[in-house]
């Protein structure tokens, strides 16, 4: 993967709502589609690091947690960290002046699965619609 950059790459604005589900999982049998769902909420952002709450459907049942989070010093890599169980979700930002997106891997020991998922940012930051 290469990109081309004018200029200083900027941080992404990452504050606010955040809604995603799960593209498909893999496991030992192969890749398979999924109806897990996952929302973000980012309260507080401070140039490479965040935080807030997240909900997350995994197999019918919700659950709420905490978590801190990083980006890489490009601003594409990101980095969330569970507050309650320590899981740590990665991915990349997909940042662009109309568009924002993350995309984010889940590894989950106990059912020895990896989750892929789409989040989009939600219409309410007024920074989109410029």
């Amino acid at each position: 993967n290469c990109s081309l950059a004018y200029g200083q790459e900027l941080i992404p604005f990452l504050k606010g709502k955040w809604a995603g589900k799960a593209l498909y999982q893999a496991t030992s049998k192969g890749f398979t589609s999924q109806k897990d769902s996952i929302n973000l909420n980012i309260l507080e952002q401070s140039y490479l690091e965040f935080n807030g709450e997240a909900e997350s459907i995994s197999n019918g049942k919700k659950t709420s947690w905490g978590f801190v989070g990083y980006l890489g010093e490009r601003g594409r890599n990101i980095c969330f960290i569970n507050q309650t169980n320590k899981k740590i979700l990665v991915g990349y930002v997909i940042h662009t002046k109309h568009y924002s997106s993350i995309k984010l891997y889940s590894w989950d020991n106990e059912n020895n699965k990896a989750i892929v998922y789409l989040l989009q940012k939600g219409e309410s930051d007024d920074r989109l619609k410029k």
